[in-house]
């Protein structure tokens, strides 16, 4: 009977232990995240904003029409402040927009998004690029 115990508590020790060395790894791993498909995905639906919703504003914007850019600044900044702590960088032509980026410095964030579309303006055709900095 002394001999059973034994074993038993030897077993069950040994359980313990290995749970302990698992759970110890475990967080030592680093798991796989979405994070950066999310990102992607947010930085596509902002370019089908611009594309559906604010063409006009953007065409008039990389022509340099400062009141679009401003509309422009205003939308996407109140959605941005809702999202998170995003920064949204977006390049019409030679014309630059920084929307919710405080004091930033690109180097100091881990995932820079970048996205790009082809827009007609009607005099021609422009790259909308956007950089959704996380």
């Amino acid at each position: 009977m002394a001999k059973r115990g034994f074993i038993f508590s030897l077993e069950a020790a040994l359980a313990l232990l290995l749970a302990i060395s698992i759970i110890a790894g475990m967080h030592y791993m680093r798991l796989p995240t979405f994070s950066g498909v999310y990102l992607q995905e947010l930085n596509n639906d902002f370019q089908e904003m611009a594309a559906k919703k604010y063409y006009a504003e953007f065409a008039a914007y990389s022509k340099g029409d400062l009141l679009a850019g401003e509309k422009i600044k205003s939308e996407f900044g109140r959605l941005i402040g809702r999202l998170g702590d995003y920064c949204l960088i977006i390049d019409a032509r030679a014309n630059n927009l920084k929307i919710n980026c405080i004091q930033i410095n690109e180097l100091k964030f881990r995932k820079i998004t970048p996205s790009s579309r082809l827009f007609y303006d009607g005099e021609g055709f422009f790259e909308l690029k956007m950089r959704l900095i996380a």
